[in-house]
């Protein structure tokens, strides 16, 4: 169930980087090329869309071999965890990079606005308070998640250990 429904959201982020990647922020000039080229938060943009893109199609292929793979007893103690945490990992990589490259056009569009300053700065403060809550709300929960899998790997040589005392 878990595996589906990340798999499913690790698609469909796939899906919306992949279609970014070829939709560039702003236009082009008479050249043909794009014209936000020289601008590093457009270099921000294409690089955390690709790690987007990579990430994404990582935890899919993680998720999908949870989904189709033969388990075996021994499997639920080793692989599986190992692969979920794999997974989940893309999967959190991938939402950072997304929201990343968003803020990163969102900072090209608004710059070349012609509006006032404080409707710049007030653009930049907020969207800069959405990725910084997604990362205080996200990144706990991933961090208890990994160290609840660590115990649980452990737990079956605890087990051992009293048995054979």
């Amino acid at each position: 169930m878990t595996a589906q429904a990340c798999s499913t959201v690790a698609i469909l982020i796939a899906t919306v980087v992949y279609a970014a990647a070829y939709t560039l922020p702003g236009c082009n000039n008479q050249h043909g090329r794009p014209m936000f080229e020289n601008s590093s938060a457009f270099a921000l943009f294409t690089v955390t869309d690709y790690i987007a893109v990579g990430c994404s199609l990582t935890s899919v292929v993680m998720f999908l071999s949870i989904l189709v793979a033969p388990l075996q007893l021994r499997d639920f103690h080793h692989t599986l965890p190992r692969t979920l945490t794999m997974g989940f990992t893309f999967l959190f990589l991938s939402v950072a990079a997304t929201m990343i490259a968003f803020t990163s056009t969102v900072f090209l569009t608004i710059h070349y606005l012609e509006q006032r300053r404080w409707f710049r700065t007030f653009c930049f403060s907020l969207v800069s308070a959405i990725v910084s809550i997604f990362a205080m709300i996200q990144f706990p929960l991933y961090v208890s998640f990994r160290e609840t899998l660590m115990n649980i790997i452990k737990l079956p040589k605890k087990l051992l250990k009293c048995v054979k005392l």
